[in-house]
């Protein structure tokens, strides 16, 4: 059997900052579950349980760089931080979905 992977080279710069990637109206920068940040971070987490919450907070720090064009409820620019990923990783099961399915999508992260 063909191992098509083999022809695939990933982008290490991708995998660790992000690729711009549109839901609906918003941009999100996504790194991929591969990324160096990512892994030390659940390592660091140790054997103890990780929560839910622990894995949003983590994926704040490590996976959900920045957006563009995200709106509050009034319609207003909802500048990206660390908190307001958080925030944003609780609350809307259409971003953490997008963000989960981004950062394990590999062909996201493949040199072009």
């Amino acid at each position: 059997s063909i191992n098509m992977l083999n022809n695939i080279s990933i982008s290490s710069e991708k995998v660790n900052n992000g690729v711009w990637r549109q839901l609906l109206k918003s941009k999100f920068l996504v790194a991929s579950v591969n990324s160096e940040k990512f892994k030390q971070a659940i390592l660091d987490h140790g054997s103890k349980e990780l929560s839910d919450r622990d894995l949003v907070s983590i994926m704040a720090k490590t996976i959900l760089l920045d957006w563009r064009d995200v709106k509050d409820p009034d319609g207003n620019d909802l500048p990206y931080s660390e908190q307001m990923a958080i925030i944003a990783l609780s609350t809307s099961d259409a971003v953490r979905s997008f963000v989960d399915n981004v950062s394990t999508n590999i062909g996201f992260y493949c040199e072009q």
